[in-house]
């Protein structure tokens, strides 16, 4: 439950409830005046606290967990190892609106498409508002997910000028069921050759591998490929980027490579966007996810390789609040998933470079510049 104590608190199931209590389903609950949105966590046949102080679950909001069980052992880890309380970390494996009691979203995509007025506007004609006649060029493309449009600098006042001048509307796009290359890989050189080799021989148990590349060196590539090894394993990835403006690129790069659901997870995302990535991620839909620090803890079903870009970038440390470094989180996330860690950095860490001079990492160099 979203509270800042560092305790758990025991309530009676509701006396008119016959499913089964499974760990990470979500229930309402009396605390103190109000009912609030908390977390089953364990089950037990008898309490500490007395019968006539001991409270019912008012609701339980699920017929299944919301949470996958690596997920929530992730989470309760979390809350010890950085010392902060349970219920202010459980709420980052939920989405906004799940964070608020509500249903889980459906899987499709929010997009934008133009209407018959819209198409039938005269093409590089003047406008008294240009960022609106920007939109209305690139909407002339094909339809375009809200998060895309956001992504290239369109805010919601412009994309909502267009809905009410009844210009363009929003749909919704489904997630493909196939997943397969766009376009054909580069030939690697040898030494990304013997990284993809290695990294995708620890497919379906844990290992680091710290990835240490100059710049230019060809490290999204043997980003790409490992990716694509995952895919044709029907596994998910998960590609945690320091910064929102690497994403637009990145994503652009992954579309380009990937026929399958590339999605993007990051602040700058409204809540009903994040809410449809959150059930995509959840259902399998998603095949990779892209997203800075928040993204860790995203529900992956089938999660086959975590890749971390930049590692040593100090933007995967959250500075406020729950104080955490995303890509320590990360790693922990492989060990409980059994499937590999990629580091890649131009330029290590010190606590990486350790690791590695420990053996408990393996470190591969590129040192050439990629052709």
């Amino acid at each position: 439950m979203p509270t800042p104590l560092r305790r758990y608190f025991d309530y009676r199931a509701p006396s008119d409830w016959h499913g089964t209590a499974l760990p990470g389903l979500r229930v309402q609950v009396p605390f103190g005046k109000r009912l609030i949105t908390g977390v089953l966590l364990s089950t037990a046949s008898e309490s500490t606290v007395s019968d006539t102080k001991l409270k019912s679950v008012s609701e339980v909001l699920d017929t299944e967990p919301l949470f996958t069980r690596p997920l929530l052992a992730l989470l309760t880890w979390a809350s010890g190892y950085y010392h902060h309380p349970v219920g202010e970390v459980l709420p980052l494996g939920l989405s906004p609106s799940e964070r608020r009691g509500r249903a889980e979203r459906g899987t499709d995509i929010a997009a934008l498409t133009l209407t018959k007025k819209g198409l039938a506007l005269p093409q590089n004609a003047p406008h008294r508002a240009p960022k609106q006649a920007a939109l209305i060029a690139m909407l002339r493309h094909g339809t375009t997910t809200l998060s895309d449009l956001t992504q290239s600098g369109f805010s919601r006042p412009v994309i909502r000028a267009l809905i009410d001048h009844r210009l363009a509307k929003e749909t919704e796009l489904s997630q493909t069921d196939e997943w397969c290359m766009r376009s054909t890989p580069l030939p690697p050189n040898s030494e990304q050759q013997s990284v993809i080799e290695k990294v995708t021989a620890d497919a379906g148990k844990f290992a680091v591998h710290l990835l240490h590349g100059v710049t230019g060196s060809g490290k999204t590539e043997v980003y790409l490929q490992t990716i694509a090894a995952c895919l044709a394993r029907r596994e998910q990835s998960l590609v945690l980027l320091p910064e929102i403006v690497l994403t637009p690129q990145t994503l652009a790069r992954f579309e380009a490579r990937f026929d399958a659901p590339v999605l993007a997870l990051h602040s700058g995302m409204g809540d009903l966007e994040r809410d449809r990535v959150w059930a995509a991620a959840r259902r399998g839909k998603a095949a990779i996810i892209l997203g800075t620090r928040s993204a860790v803890f995203a529900p992956l079903q089938h999660l086959g390789i975590i890749i971390v870009d930049e590692e040593h970038d100090a933007a995967f440390a959250q500075q406020d609040g729950f104080r955490y470094s995303a890509r320590d989180i990360a790693i922990k996330r492989g060990q409980l998933e059994h499937c590999p860690v990629l580091l890649g950095t131009a330029t290590p860490s010190l606590e990486s470079w350790y690791n590695a001079d420990k053996g408990r990492y393996l470190c591969h160099q590129l040192t050439q510049r990629a052709g």
